[in-house]
């Protein structure tokens, strides 16, 4: 049995992997509540672009483009790349901080 934080850790990465399930199907996998599985997703909604859906088509989504393994650009980082891209002046703080960000680690 798994305590609340790694439950819905494991409910992203359920979520990753299949982009949309049910509630009903959730909390039978997980032994929980509905309810139980709906705290989880509001929880979870102020951190990550989760929502669901009511009705025959609805269910549990994890936004499309969205993934948990994933680093994202800030946007003042994504801003000084369209900067060079568009040929205005180079923001070297920025650039530094995406060199930081998704560089190799250096052994």
């Amino acid at each position: 049995m798994q305590n609340t934080t790694e439950r819905r850790q494991l409910l992203l990465e359920v979520l990753n992997v299949r982009r949309k399930d049910t509630l009903k199907n959730l909390a039978f996998e997980f032994g929980v509540s509905i309810s139980t599985i709906k705290r989880d997703i509001t929880i979870l909604s102020c951190y990550v672009p989760i929502y669901t859906i009511q009705g025959n088509s609805g269910g549990v989504f994890l936004m499309d483009g969205y993934y948990t393994n994933r680093q994202y650009l800030s946007k003042a980082q994504e801003k000084a790349i369209n900067d060079i891209i568009e040929g205005k002046g180079v923001d070297i703080v920025q650039l530094n901080s995406i060199l930081l960000s998704f560089s190799k680690p250096k052994l």
